[in-house]
């Protein structure tokens, strides 16, 4: 059944917005149990980093033990978590917190945005991962914690809008305009009239800004819009 795009794209937005609230508390609580119960260095499937000098490297030698591939979620690389680079032949998948969508991700990856990203995590190949805490961090081996920081992963990744890493190729006064219009629930033909194109320029707009974006369809490309203040 249609309805109009910006009831869609609130609708999309608040789906969005209600499923990592529910990711995020999982999370927090994950973390503030695992931090109560855990007194000793090593335990098992899970390594407690104490030390800040070894916090500070485990992120380098997390990414060296990866031979495939890297996923990381960035809420803040201020927390002294960085985005790391990848060595030849292996792959990334970065999300990065809403907050976080002007900074620039260094070398080939796959670049996703996500609103209230929970915590900072890193995962080599799926062997190994790295839960930052607030004084600590966590090594996770495979076994139960590690399977439900792959699902936490791969949900925030699920709903995260792609990122285009060239974010200056994009967008003039007219996509700005015709992107609100487009929002506002007026069709190709309409928006065109409105602005002096012919259909098929709309089209091939819409079509150049949906590449700009990563945007899958015209929903996604509205919810991007709105997100980056790109409207009119």
């Amino acid at each position: 059944m249609a309805v109009p795009l910006e009831i869609g794209v609130d609708h999309l937005i608040q789906q969005r917005r209600h499923d990592l609230e529910v990711i995020r508390h999982s999370a927090l609580r994950l973390g503030l149990e695992l931090q109560a119960a855990s007194d000793t260095a090593t335990s098992g499937q899970i390594t407690v980093l104490t030390s800040p000098h070894e916090v500070s490297l485990a992120l380098p030698q997390l990414c060296q033990v990866a031979e495939q591939e890297l996923r990381i979620l960035v809420r803040s690389p201020a927390d002294g978590y960085p985005i790391p680079e990848a060595a030849q032949g292996v792959s990334r998948k970065v999300a990065l917190d809403l907050s976080l969508a002007e900074l620039s991700v260094k070398g080939d990856a796959e670049v996703r945005l996500a609103r209230d990203l929970p915590t900072n995590l890193a995962i080599a190949d799926r062997e190994m991962a790295l839960l930052p805490l607030e004084q600590n961090a966590l090594i996770v081996r495979r076994g139960n914690l590690f399977d439900a920081l792959e699902a936490l992963f791969e949900a925030v990744w699920a709903r995260g809008t792609p990122l285009a890493q060239e974010p200056n190729d994009t967008i003039d006064m007219q996509d700005r305009e015709l992107l609100s219009l487009l929002v506002a629930g007026l069709t190709d033909d309409a928006a065109g009239a409105r602005l002096n194109m012919s259909r098929r320029t709309v089209a091939r707009r819409v079509q150049r800004l949906m590449m700009v974006t990563g945007a899958h369809s015209r929903l996604q490309l509205g919810w991007w819009a709105r997100e980056r203040d790109w409207l009119s």
